[in-house]
C-alpha cells in the first residue's frame, strides 16, 4: 500500500468500518494507526463530514483518556483516520492476566470522563467495548476507535449505520433496533462493558446480533454472581431498556462503583478470564504440603496440618469450582478468600491492599489536598505500621511540600506560599521544618507591607528629595536583609543609584563638585556595585576642583577628630567626611 508520507507496516485487523494498520508516519517520525473507511458504507457526505469533524482532526477537543486522532487522508477514493498508536494492549487482554475490582473500576472512572468529554462536545462513540481500551505504557487507559463516532447535530445516523458499527455485546437497545439515540446509548455499552468483566457474559448472555435483536421487548438477564451482589443496583440502572432511567453520565455510574468497591465485603477482588493454571494453584498452597515434622511438638504440628490440609482443599475446590462449565470468567479473589490467605501468611491483608490502591489513586488525582493524600497512606500503616511504599510516599509528600514553599517564597510568591504551608500544617504539624518556614514568610509579609510604604513614600516625594530617598535606601536595604533577592527591592535600589549617579554626573558637568560628591554617595548607598558609577567617579575626579574640595574635607574631618567628633552629631563628624571623599575615590 503506498501513502504519501506513510510506510505501512503491517495489517492489524479488519475492523467493522474497514481496515486497520500499523504505519510509520515519516514526518513526525512516529508510529500510527490508518483505519480505512469502508466506501460501499461510509461514502455518504455525513459520514464525511463526520470524519472532518472528529475532535482530533478539528481540534475541537483534547483529553489524555481519548486516543488522539492526528489527523484525516485519502488514498485513492478510500478514507482515513491517522490515530495514535497504544502498544499497551486491550482490556481484553488485562482481564486475560487478571485485574483486581479497584484497578478496573480506576479506567472505568476515567473511561467514563472521556465519553462526558466527548458527549460534551455532541459525539457518541457508538462502539465502546473492552476491546476499544486500550493501555498506554504509563498504564492510562485510552478509548479509541472514534472512526465510527456520530455527531448528535447532524441529526440520527443513516439507517444501518449505528447498528453497524457497534459490537453485539455491547449495544444499547436503541442503537440495536435503529430507534433514535443519545449519548445514554454509549453509558448502556459502558455498563455491558463492567458486566462483561464482572460475569464474563454478554448482558444477555446471547452473542449473536440476531439474538440481540430478535426480542428487542425482552428483558435482559443481568443478575450477578451472589458474592457482587453490592454491585447488583448499579448494573441494573446502566443497563435499563429506558434511557432516561440509566445514569446520565459517565462520571456517575463511576462514582457509584467506586462507592460500591470501598466495601469490605468486596476488597481484594480480582477477575481473571484465563483458567487458573496449576503453577498459580502451586504458588497459593505448595508450601502447606511441606512442613517438616518436629517430634517435640507433634501434636500442635498435627493440629496445625489438618487446618492447612482445609483450608488447601477449600482453595482447590473454589478453583475447581470457577475453572468448570466452560465459564469465561473466573472471580478468584472474594474478601474470605484473601482474608483466609492473609492468616496463612500466603497473602497480604486485603483491606490493606485496598487501602493502597485507594492511597495511591489519591496521590495520582491533582484534586486532592495534602491532607487527604497523607491521611491515605496514613490508613495504610494503621493495618501495616511498616509498609515501606506508604512511609516512603508520606516521607517524599514532606519534603515536595517543604521544597513548594521555599519555591513560592523565593518567587515572592505569597499567597501561594501562605496555601501550601498551611496545607503542610494541617497534614504534617510536628515537622521540623515549620518554624522555620514560618518564620521566612513572616518575614516575606513585612517586606512586602515594608515594600508597599516605601513606595508610596517615593511616588508622594520624589526621587531627588535627598531625605525621602535616604529613608527609601534604608528600608529596601531592610527588605533584601528579610527577604534575600527580593527582585522588586533590588530594581529600587538600582533606579536609586541610577538616578543619583545622573545627579551627580551634571553637578560635576557644572563644577559643583561638593553636590556631585552627595549626590554620588546616595547612589554609592543604593548600589556601590552599579557599572555606571565608575564613570561618574571618574568624572568628579577630572573636575578642576576635586582635589580641592577632597583637601578640604580632609582638612574638616582633621579637625573633627581633634575634638573626638568621629562618628557623632549627625553632619558634624570626621566618618561622614571620611566617606564622602571615598565615595569620589575610593
Amino acid at each position: 500500500m503506498d501513502i504519501p508520507g506513510f510506510q505501512v507496516e503491517r495489517e492489524l485487523a479488519a475492523a467493522g468500518a474497514g481496515r486497520v494498520c500499523l504505519a510509520w508516519q515519516q514526518g513526525f517520525g512516529r508510529r500510527v494507526v490508518l483505519k480505512f473507511a469502508d466506501d460501499e458504507r461510509y461514502a455518504g457526505a455525513a459520514w464525511r463530514s463526520g470524519i472532518a469533524g472528529l475532535p482530533g482532526s478539528s481540534g475541537r477537543f483534547r483529553h489524555h483518556n481519548i486516543a488522539e486522532v492526528y489527523d484525516t487522508g485519502t488514498c485513492g477514493a478510500a478514507l482515513f483516520l491517522v490515530i495514535e498508536y497504544i502498544a499497551g494492549g486491550d482490556l481484553t487482554q488485562r482481564l486475560a492476566a487478571g485485574i483486581r475490582l479497584v484497578e478496573f473500576v480506576a479506567v472505568i472512572r476515567q473511561i467514563a470522563a472521556a465519553l462526558d468529554h466527548a458527549h460534551d462536545q455532541g459525539f457518541v462513540h457508538l462502539d465502546v467495548r473492552p476491546q476499544n481500551i486500550l493501555f498506554r505504557d504509563d498504564g492510562s487507559p485510552a478509548l479509541t476507535d472514534f472512526g465510527n463516532a456520530w455527531r448528535i447535530d447532524q441529526g440520527q445516523p443513516p439507517a444501518g449505520f449505528a447498528a453497524a458499527a457497534g459490537h453485539p455485546e455491547f449495544m444499547s437497545p436503541e442503537q440495536v433496533a435503529g430507534r433514535p439515540l443519545d449519548h445514554r446509548s454509549d453509558l448502556y455499552s459502558l455498563g455491558a462493558v463492567v458486566y462483561k468483566v464482572l460475569t464474563g457474559n454478554a448482558p444477555q448472555h446471547q452473542d449473536s446480533g440476531a439474538a440481540v435483536g430478535a426480542e428487542p421487548a425482552q428483558e435482559r438477564a443481568s443478575r450477578l454472581p451472589t458474592h457482587l451482589r453490592l454491585l447488583q443496583p448499579i448494573v441494573d440502572r446502566a443497563l435499563a431498556r429506558n434511557p432516561r432511567q440509566r445514569f446520565q453520565r459517565g462520571g456517575d455510574l463511576a462514582a457509584a462503583l467506586q462507592e460500591a468497591s470501598r466495601e469490605p465485603e468486596l476488597a481484594g477482588t480480582t477477575f481473571k478470564s484465563n483458567a487458573v493454571t496449576v503453577d498459580e494453584i502451586q504458588a497459593v498452597t505448595g508450601d502447606l504440603f511441606s512442613a517438616p515434622p518436629d517430634d517435640a511438638r507433634q501434636e500442635r504440628r498435627v493440629r496445625r496440618q489438618r487446618r492447612a490440609a482445609r483450608r488447601t482443599a477449600t482453595v482447590i475446590l473454589l478453583v475447581a469450582a470457577t475453572g468448570m462449565g466452560g465459564a469465561d470468567l473466573i472471580n478468584v479473589q472474594p474478601l474470605w478468600f484473601n482474608t483466609m490467605l492473609a492468616e496463612v501468611g500466603l497473602a497480604e491483608n486485603p483491606l490493606m491492599q485496598t487501602a493502597w490502591i485507594d492511597a495511591q489513586s489519591l496521590h495520582q488525582n491533582p484534586n486532592q489536598s495534602l491532607s487527604a493524600i497523607v491521611a491515605g497512606y496514613r490508613r495504610v500503616l494503621a493495618l501495616d505500621a511498616n509498609h515501606r511504599g506508604a512511609q516512603d510516599a508520606i516521607a517524599g509528600l514532606a519534603a515536595q511540600w517543604r521544597a513548594s514553599v521555599m519555591e513560592s517564597l523565593s518567587q515572592n510568591e505569597i499567597a501561594p506560599a501562605e496555601t501550601r504551608l498551611a496545607e503542610m500544617i494541617a497534614a504534617f504539624p510536628d515537622e521540623a521544618a515549620l518554624d522555620d518556614l514560618q518564620r521566612q514568610l513572616a518575614d516575606r509579609r513585612t517586606a512586602e507591607a515594608l515594600l508597599a510604604s516605601t513606595q508610596a513614600l517615593l511616588r508622594s516625594h520624589g526621587p531627588s528629595d535627598v531625605p525621602s530617598a535616604t529613608a527609601a535606601i534604608q528600608a529596601y536595604h531592610e527588605i533584601m536583609r528579610l527577604a534575600p533577592g527580593h527582585p522588586v527591592a533590588q530594581q529600587e535600589l538600582n533606579t536609586l543609584a541610577e538616578h543619583y549617579a545622573g545627579l551627580a554626573r551634571q553637578a560635576a558637568d557644572l563644577g559643583d563638585v561638593q553636590a556631585a560628591i552627595s549626590f554620588l554617595e546616595r547612589a554609592s548607598a543604593a548600589n556601590g556595585n552599579l557599572p555606571v558609577l565608575a564613570a561618574v567617579r571618574s568624572e568628579i575626579q577630572q573636575a578642576t576642583t576635586a582635589q580641592a574640595a577632597i583637601e578640604e574635607l580632609l582638612q574638616q574631618a582633621s579637625g573633627y577628630r581633634v575634638q573626638d567628633l568621629l562618628v557623632i552629631p549627625q553632619g558634624e563628624n570626621a566618618a561622614e567626611l571620611y566617606n564622602r571623599v571615598l565615595a569620589t575615590a575610593p
